[in-house]
């Protein structure tokens, strides 16, 4: 496995500029979904997702891949659609594993 040398402060200044970007442009997106009914769908490995996690990746990786076209991406809900051989970096876009027990709690809460 090939691995990329080590980010230089300048580098990871920008990129942890960036990450408070990404999180400052899905925040409404995220905020949309508070307090309103998600379908929770039972993926092949039987963890969770909600429609809210993939419009959340998707906006995530739209955004990388205008900033930093020459990265690769690999996310939880739409794999490695962008990483490539020669990539520079690679990008991972995973949501906090919250999802299930989010889910069973709320389920109980209100009844599902």
């Amino acid at each position: 496995m090939q691995t990329s040398p080590p980010l230089t402060a300048q580098q990871l200044a920008a990129f942890s500029s960036f990450a408070q970007t990404l999180a400052d442009q899905v925040r409404p997106l995220s905020r949309q979904w508070f307090r309103h009914p998600l379908s929770v769908d039972t993926k092949a490995d039987e963890s969770p997702v909600t429609q809210a996690d993939r419009e959340v990746e998707a906006a995530l990786r739209a955004a990388i891949a205008s900033q930093y076209p020459d990265h690769g991406i690999f996310g939880e809900e739409f794999g490695e659609v962008l990483v490539e051989a020669g990539k520079s970096l690679t990008n991972t876009v995973s949501r906090a594993p919250m999802t299930r027990p989010v889910a069973v709690l709320l389920g109980m809460w209100i009844g599902w």
